[in-house]
């Protein structure tokens, strides 16, 4: 489970493994991964960026379906990636994302 305070910016590394918790690479592979909330009402399209063979940062693009992170839903969201090989469609574990409040705001909100 991953916990996120509304509001601050939603990136973070993660290291895929295999059957065996190896490290898988990735070089090659198309991957994709969508955050929904626990209504499955899609919060954002993340993006992915190879830092290495073996490790993705995954980003929330702030043009997408909210704007920014203070408007997303308080409570219990669901990833998962899927990776792509030619057709090959494999997907990670689901993970669970608590989007929680976050108390230190901007004066007025």
């Amino acid at each position: 489970m991953i916990e996120f305070k509304r509001g601050e910016s939603f990136t973070f590394d993660l290291q895929i493994t295999d059957e065996s918790d190896e490290p898988m690479v990735l070089t090659g592979y198309e991957l994709s991964s969508q955050l929904r909330d626990q209504y499955n009402q899609l919060i954002t399209d993340l993006e992915l960026t190879e830092i290495d063979s073996t490790t993705v940062a995954l980003e929330f693009l702030e043009e997408d379906v909210y704007g920014d992170t203070n408007d997303w839903p308080l409570g219990p969201c669901f990833m998962d990636i899927d990776i792509n090989d030619n057709g090959r469609v494999v997907s990670t574990d689901t993970i669970l994302v608590s989007i929680v409040k976050d108390y230190t705001r901007p004066s007025g909100d």
